[in-house]
């Protein structure tokens, strides 16, 4: 005598080891970017120095990225060039919140 697996419970063993092998094989679901915005100096009186801000801040993102992202979402860098003036920084952070739709802003290098 023979004691078998009812059917139901085959299926169902089935049904989930397809399911898995299905999910494994799509990998995890890309996850929305969590959007970061600021202003650098690519000319002008800050420019050295807030170059380096942005070589930091492209080695951070990499850094988190590389462990699965912050909050498991992977980190975006968003960029505006203010030619370090100061009358362009507030339409560059206006920039970056109404039309880049940045989820952070981060402060500019500089005092002015």
């Amino acid at each position: 005598m023979t004691i078998g697996i009812p059917r139901s419970r085959t299926m169902h063993r089935i049904l989930l080891g397809l399911c898995l092998t299905a999910a494994f094989l799509c990998g995890p679901a890309q996850a929305e970017p969590i959007r970061i915005g600021t202003t650098v100096s690519h000319g002008g009186r800050y420019q050295a120095t807030s170059m380096m801000m942005q070589d930091a801040y492209r080695l951070w993102a990499q850094q988190v990225n590389s462990r699965g992202g912050l909050l498991g979402r992977p980190l975006e860098l968003v960029f505006r060039d203010d030619q370090s003036q100061a009358g362009q920084v507030r339409r560059l952070y206006e920039k970056l919140i109404l039309e880049d739709r940045v989820d952070l802003v981060l402060s500019p290098y500089g005092s002015p």
